[in-house]
């Protein structure tokens, strides 16, 4: 029975003042009528007056202090818990197998609630958005129907889901949207959650599990066993080509794979040459993939380009019990696409490195050098292809030579040259052609005090490293250069034998005579790597090379993004450095001199000459644009392909010809051009799974003939395949953040007692005013009148 309780109480509140302020008004106004009647009537007629006055103050105080009747009713009253079940409808449950689990899964869980005589339940279908979902439903496209009846905006999505699951899962966004249509104060909310745990936006589980527990919401994921073994993925995802070849060049073709799920799988990596139809590809070598690889991995193969021209290429990952083919990718590779490599050679004094430098490009006939070397104030040095052309010229500084031609060259080899021989607008030219047109630079010097001069010089924002200022090394440099030469002076006056012979060398080596100081260059892990330093034909890594320098540059530190190729014996200093700056690339290597590695191997051809052409390459790659370029080598169908076409001005009309899968024959495309006529771009859109072939008719980029043919993989790939199978570190979270657990489907009974619900008292608070009455008004108008009417009997102003 309901039980109700009435007091009377004080809106306002009462303090000790409030009384305290009550008594000294009532004192103040006893007092002052008394002393205004004292002196003019008897005890009986003042007393009549006093008392009108004290009535009227005692209501106004009753007025002011707002008194009330508050009548409290309490009652037991039983509250159900409130019960939410979230049902996931994403595509990556279906790709598992495991629909079937699923909605097992939410028949349990209806007659779980109805025998627990649960009658109001919030049901909900999760995936790429939030709906509702029709009670007792289990078909995706009712469920998708009840959308469009409710929440009309998200009808477009869900139908396209519909008989397939939605393409994308966003559950921790889903979860928290649930999170928000939770009314606050209601602290004991269960959701049943049917999730293989997944989120295709790799939403954090805190964006989720914060919000449920600010509204009081416990989690309690259902567990479904068949996702534990989500399908298995076979897959090539890019083939990794180098930029250019030339022909019998032997090249890394670079294959990357992912695999899951394969267990003891046997497959097969096989490289083809395809010919310009893409039909009766040519196998040029298979290995195979590693057994019960679960991730990615890179695989390695060696090709000798010999046909000049287009080479295409395809990477299978195929079956090696049945030969089925699981993946396939395609690349293009152009062998010769640039004749010759032109290198500039400045140095601001003749050296020993210049003359073996030289030796070392003549045995390829791709590299082409010239040289510009300061002989004295006033003499320049010039030669063009080993020939001398001028030895004299006054008052020009270096790159000043070659203003009308720089732009020929490829690479640019900056020796020992003092930043005072190049102008500021050839330092704003030479920075402009690496990070705009490709072309590589290299610094090399060993004389630490002119490499410093780099410093507030535009050429130091192309050096992959910061030279030490605070090493100051002028003096010994200088010194020790002079006892070198003296001493080798001597010796070649004294003896008649040849003195740069390797037999001489070792000797003077072994005798502790004016070499037994050099230094080696020791290689680094990246070092060894590197395509510079690896002999592709003869698939060996370059041996390091000999102990060869005297002096070497300070650096202080490697710029961002550089990467270290070679340092000091003692490991704590980098010698050689590489780096991307824009379209091309810079390099540094900080020694005096690596001539005498070629001098003191039999086997220089493999060495020094070696390096120095795999280095000058590796530098001038990148001035080879190509000339049709995608935005990505792999699409999805429904994706539109953005290609760009790159041509400089002048180089004739182009066009762009597509072959899309269940195309015969390629079709031309409509081109943008931009107002120079230099950029082209196109948009096709892909929509069946395949290859795809772009071809430029016109195959002139600029300097060189860049690549005019690419192919890309098209495949029909959902996002949520990446995501299958049971995600239960992300349930977990969920579940212990909201103080929930993850239950099975026959476990259910256990968190019954959550949902018995339970009683509590519930009290009605009425309130009822007693200063709002009219008829307090109507007294102290009344006692008013009555006091106006005794002071005129008795004759009181």
């Amino acid at each position: 029975m309901p039980e109700t309780t009435q007091q009377i109480v004080l809106e306002s509140g009462l303090a000790w003042w409030h009384l305290a302020a009550a008594v000294g008004v009532g004192v103040v106004v006893v007092v002052q009528s008394y002393a205004w009647l004292v002196s003019s009537l008897a005890w009986r007629k003042r007393a009549a007056l006093i008392g009108l006055r004290l009535g009227w103050t005692l209501l106004l105080l009753w007025c002011v202090f707002q008194p009330a009747i508050e009548r409290t009713t309490t009652e037991e009253v039983r509250r159900e818990p409130r019960v939410m079940v979230a049902v996931d409808r994403s595509a990556s449950i279906t790709l598992a197998n495991a629909a079937e689990e699923r909605e097992g899964a939410v028949d349990a869980i209806d007659a779980f609630l109805e025998a627990a005589e649960i009658d109001h339940v919030e049901r909900y279908a999760i995936g790429a958005n939030l709906r509702p979902w029709a009670e007792g439903s289990h078909d995706v496209e009712s469920a998708a129907r009840a959308v469009v009846s409710v929440t009309p905006n998200d009808g477009a999505e869900a139908d396209a889901a519909a008989g397939k699951g939605d393409e994308r899962s966003n559950l921790m966004r889903n979860l928290a949207q649930l999170a928000d249509r939770s009314p606050e104060g209601q602290d004991d909310t269960v959701l049943l959650l049917v999730s293989d745990g997944q989120d295709t936006e790799e939403t954090p589980v805190a964006e989720a599990s914060r919000p449920l527990s600010e509204r009081g919401i416990s989690v309690f994921p259902v567990r479904l066993e068949a996702l534990s073994e989500p399908p298995p993925i076979v897959r090539i995802e890019t083939m990794v080509v180098p930029e250019s070849v030339r022909p019998k060049q032997t090249a890394e073709i670079g294959m990357q794979v992912r695999l899951r799920g394969g267990g003891k799988r046997e497959l097969l990596a096989i490289l083809e040459e395809l010919p310009a139809d893409l039909g009766g590809a040519v196998e040029l070598v298979r290995q195979p993939v590693p057994v019960g690889l679960d991730g990615t991995a890179q695989l390695a193969f060696d090709h000798r380009f010999e046909r000049i021209g287009v080479n295409r290429l395809r990477g299978r990952l195929v079956d090696a019990a049945t030969s089925e083919t699981l993946s396939e990718a395609f690349a293009v590779v152009n062998v010769a696409v640039k004749s010759t490599v032109r290198v500039l050679y400045v140095q601001g004094a003749l050296g020993w490195e210049f003359r073996h430098f030289r030796q070392a490009m003549a045995d390829n006939p791709a590299i082409r050098v010239d040289a510009i070397s300061r002989l004295g104030r006033r003499a320049i040095l010039t030669q063009a292809d080993g020939q001398v052309q001028g030895t004299r010229r006054e008052g020009t500084r270096l790159l000043g030579l070659v203003e009308d031609s720089l732009d020929r060259y490829d690479v640019i080899v900056l020796g020992d040259l003092d930043p005072g021989e190049v102008r500021a607008e050839d330092e704003q030219r030479l920075l402009a052609m690496v990070r705009e047109q490709g072309v590589g630079v290299l610094f090399f010097s060993g004389n630490h005090t002119r490499a410093t001069r780099l410093s507030g010089t535009l050429l130091e924002q192309l050096l992959p490293v910061q030279i030490d200022p605070k090493v100051d090394r002028t003096a010994a440099i200088d010194r020790e250069a002079a006892e070198f030469v003296d001493s080798m002076d001597r010796r070649f006056r004294m003896s008649r034998e040849p003195i740069f012979s390797g037999n001489r060398l070792r000797r003077q080596q072994a005798e502790g005579g004016p070499l037994a100081n050099l230094s080696a260059l020791t290689l680094t892990r990246a070092g060894l790597a590197s395509p510079i330093w690896r002999d592709a034909d003869a698939q060996v890594t370059i041996d390091a090379p000999p102990a060869t320098y005297l002096h070497y540059t300070r650096v202080a530190r490697v710029k961002p993004g550089a990467t270290v190729l070679g340092v000091t014996e003692s490991g704590s200093e980098p010698l050689l450095v590489i780096q991307d700056i824009g379209s091309g690339r810079s390099a540094f290597l900080g020694v005096d001199g690596l001539w005498r590695w070629r001098m003191a191997t039999d086997s220089h051809e493999r060495g020094y000459d070696r390096f120095w052409q795999q280095l000058i390459e590796y530098l001038a790659a990148r001035t080879v644009r190509d000339a049709v370029q995608l935005d990505r080598y792999v699409y999805e169908t429904g994706d539109v392909a953005r290609v760009t076409i790159r041509l400089d001005r002048g180089s004739g009309a182009s066009t762009l010809r597509v072959q899309v899968p269940g195309q015969t024959e390629p079709r031309e495309v409509p081109l943008t051009w931009s107002a120079d006529g230099a950029q082209a771009t196109a948009e096709v859109p892909l929509a069946q799974p395949g290859s795809v072939r772009f071809i430029l008719d016109n195959g002139l980029a600029g300097r060189a003939a860049g690549v005019t043919e690419r192919i890309a993989a098209v495949r029909s790939r959902s996002l949520e395949a990446e995501y299958a199978g049971a995600n239960d570190r992300v349930l977990e979270r969920l579940a212990s953040a909201t103080g929930g657990m993850i239950l099975g489907v026959d476990e259910l009974d256990s968190i019954r007692s959550l949902l018995q619900g339970a009683t509590v008292e519930h009290q009605v608070v009425e309130r009822a005013t007693l200063w709002r009455w009219p008829w307090l008004i109507g007294v102290m108008l009344m006692m008013y009148v009555a006091e106006l009417v005794l002071r005129q009997k008795q004759r009181l102003s």
